[in-house]
């Protein structure tokens, strides 16, 4: 996937990177992770962008709006999980978590929690690195260069000017989430915030 997007991008044509690379990109990968259905993929970025968004909620014109999304995307993605659970289990996330003891009798409001955390997480973060990426080899084209020069350089040191999550340890979370649920260990909802109800 990664390789036929380079590919479809002009070089001498100006194009939207956080759209057409960014959200693509991770957008894509969420759905590869839920087997989500891929002509919807788009809809997972929408809420990402006001499942994320905390202004919104206290917001008492657009509190009453981000409900009503959040909504939609609990009754999508119960739909899913109704499908899934009728199914064999499958080797994406949301077949995982309906057949594992941990999660599989979790409340809709932890359902829908758990989805958020991992929908916000792994749009919004991974989507504005990569969106900052060009902005930050544009003012410091010395570590770009060092890249280019050396393909083995260790590009996750830039991770700090993020401010945010490094690479390592969003990888890391993922990992050991996956794997609690896989062994049962996983508390369904234990320890994420509430702030979506």
């Amino acid at each position: 996937r990664p390789e036929a997007l380079n590919d479809a991008l002009r070089v001498a044509e100006p194009f939207d990177w956080v759209d057409k690379v960014s959200i693509e990109l991770t957008t894509g990968m969420l759905a590869i992770l839920f087997d989500f259905p891929w002509e919807d993929r788009r809809k997972l970025t929408h809420w990402s962008d006001w499942g994320g968004d905390i202004e919104a909620a206290r917001d008492p014109v657009l509190g009453p709006k981000r409900i009503e999304v959040m909504w939609e995307c609990a009754g999508y993605f119960t739909k899913l999980w109704q499908e899934r659970q009728a199914a064999e289990p499958r080797p994406d996330l949301i077949s995982m978590m309906i057949h594992s003891d941990a999660t599989r009798n979790m409340t809709p409001q932890e359902y829908l929690g758990n989805l958020i955390l991992l929908i916000v997480g792994g749009n919004d973060t991974t989507r504005n690195s990569m969106s900052a990426l060009p902005i930050v080899n544009a003012s410091w084209p010395e570590e770009w260069a060092k890249i280019v020069a050396d393909p083995a350089y260790d590009h996750r040191r830039g991770d700090s000017w993020m401010g945010g999550l490094s690479v390592d340890k969003v990888e890391a979370a993922a990992q050991t989430l996956l794997a609690r649920v896989r062994s049962g260990e996983a508390g369904a909802g234990r320890g994420f915030p509430r702030w979506w109800s």
